[in-house]
């Protein structure tokens, strides 16, 4: 009988320490998932307030169709953010000319596109309302009546572009994308931005472009024939 009393009692004993463990894992396991938690909206939170800051920052004069734009008391409006991103320091999407998805790795070879109309640009597709891609000439028109100052908006590079009024907006050098390596090149150092305007009858486009070096801003074509659609780049959209 006292045999079978130990017995008991170690079977007890031994049961309370399995629960005892396992209560204990079981407090460990919901603390991490707490603090994996607490980090977790602590990071959004964190986002937020980059958001709001870069916003704030933009100085956005309002908005049009949902997105916001600044006016630089130019002939028309432009946009704070390029097409595809979310504040004004992110890159948002590489698109070769008349394509209206970003380029991706998936994305297959594209055969281009010879002339410009409003069904294959990008900006109007995506946003709608009133949003296009800028011309050549807004886009000279950006270079020759705005100060550009070349700076960095959380660890991005970029020009601030400072119109008459006082109103900015930023560029970010986002580089570009080209179809044999999928890579982004020249990303933190070079601004390329596509604009509407065709140029020797189809057989090139202009684009809205910036280096770093020079400090210059400029209107050139692209490299190559539409025929290769090669080249993607970033979209900066305006409005009339």
């Amino acid at each position: 009988i006292e045999r079978e009393r130990v017995e008991k009692e170690n079977h007890e004993r031994a049961r309370s320490e399995e629960l005892r463990l396992k209560k204990m894992i079981e407090e460990e396991r919901l603390k991490k998932e707490e603090e994996v938690k607490r980090a977790q909206l602590e990071k959004e939170r964190i986002e937020r307030e980059l958001l709001e800051q870069e916003l704030k920052e933009a100085a956005a004069s309002g908005k049009i169709n949902g997105y916001y734009y600044v006016d630089l008391g130019l002939s028309v409006k432009w946009a704070t953010c390029n097409l595809g991103a979310n504040t004004p320091s992110d890159a948002g999407g590489y698109y070769r000319f008349g394509e209206l998805t970003p380029k991706t790795s998936s994305s297959g070879r594209y055969e281009g596109c010879s002339a410009y109309s409003i069904s294959n640009d990008a900006a109007y597709n995506n946003w709608g309302g009133r949003w296009r891609l800028p011309t050549a000439s807004e886009a000279e028109e950006l270079a020759n009546n705005c100060t550009w100052t070349w700076t960095s908006i959380n660890g991005m590079n970029g020009y601030q572009v400072v119109g008459k009024n006082g109103n900015s907006i930023f560029l970010p050098a986002a580089g570009y994308m080209y179809e044999s390596s999928y890579k982004v090149t020249y990303y933190g150092e070079n601004g390329f931005y596509w604009t509407s305007t065709v140029k020797n009858a189809g057989s090139t486009w202009y684009r809205l472009l910036f280096y770093k070096d020079s400090g210059v801003m400029e209107s050139c074509n692209t490299w190559g024939n539409p025929e290769y659609g090669s080249y993607a780049h970033p979209i900066r959209p305006v409005c009339p």
